[in-house]
């Protein structure tokens, strides 16, 4: 019994666990109208002693959650390579099939964006920074 508690401290499953519970977060948030922001960082200790949490903690992500202060669409959909150089079907090089009938559906219930960054997505920015009173703080 003691091996298999060992295993299951080793790295890899509690990041699989820490993606699953974020995919469960984002997605209930999205539902009740809230807006997520997963956040990394490059000194995770200093942010989990600014975070108060224990030695023992160790830090993955942080996922903020909250009623969005911009636009829906944001900045847009960050640029991708095409559908068909991401997915594959059956080996590497064979490109999955996109079908047009789900394409129409994503379009219709709007889960695709235009691509960044959008016309208006630098005002917006100004007008939050200005709203927020974050000048000179290298925020945005």
């Amino acid at each position: 019994m003691e091996a298999a508690s060992e295993i299951l401290r080793e790295p890899g499953l509690g990041e699989v666990d820490c993606g699953q519970g974020i995919a469960q977060a984002t997605l209930v948030a999205t539902s009740l109208g809230l807006g997520t922001c997963c956040l990394g960082s490059g000194d995770p200790d200093g942010v989990r002693r600014k975070l108060g949490l224990p030695d023992t903690c160790r830090l993955l992500v942080v996922q903020t959650v909250g009623y969005p202060a911009e636009q829906p669409e944001a900045g847009g959909q960050r640029p991708r390579p095409p559908f068909e150089e991401m997915f594959h079907l059956n080996s590497y090089g064979e490109a999955f099939p996109r079908s047009a009938e789900v394409v129409e559906h994503l379009e219709t219930e709007k889960m695709i964006q235009a691509p960044a960054p959008l016309p208006w997505r630098e005002e917006e920015l100004l007008f939050l920074r200005r709203g927020l009173d974050l000048k000179g703080q290298g925020l945005l």
